[in-house]
């Protein structure tokens, strides 16, 4: 959301641009949480009961943050960055470690 200006002037036509920086802000969450929702329903049916909840909880912590972001994307993208992006990655580990589990048991 940075570059914003930058792009413009280059002629990039990156989400932000296209979108603007509010859209892109809404488009982003949605394409990171409607994953981890399908992630937590994979775990449940594998039986990873544990796992699931923990990605759950980390999926809460992202929602309680977003709206900072939504208020004002220019602004809190790098605070968010540090924050809910951490947490998504945090979420994929828990993610791997409960497929390795699988593939160990199995």
């Amino acid at each position: 959301f940075k570059s914003i200006n930058g792009d413009k002037v280059m002629g990039l036509r990156s989400v932000p641009v296209i979108l603007g920086p509010e859209r892109a802000a809404l488009a982003a969450c949605i394409i990171m949480v409607v994953p981890q929702f399908v992630v937590i329903a994979c775990l449940i049916i594998w039986g990873q009961i544990i796992f699931a909840i923990l990605v759950g909880v980390i999926v809460i912590a992202q929602l309680a943050l977003m709206p900072r972001l939504l208020s004002d994307p220019r602004k809190f993208a790098p605070w968010y960055n540090a924050t809910g992006i951490t947490l998504y990655v945090s979420g994929m580990l828990v993610s791997a470690f409960a497929i390795r589990s699988i593939l160990i048991g199995a």
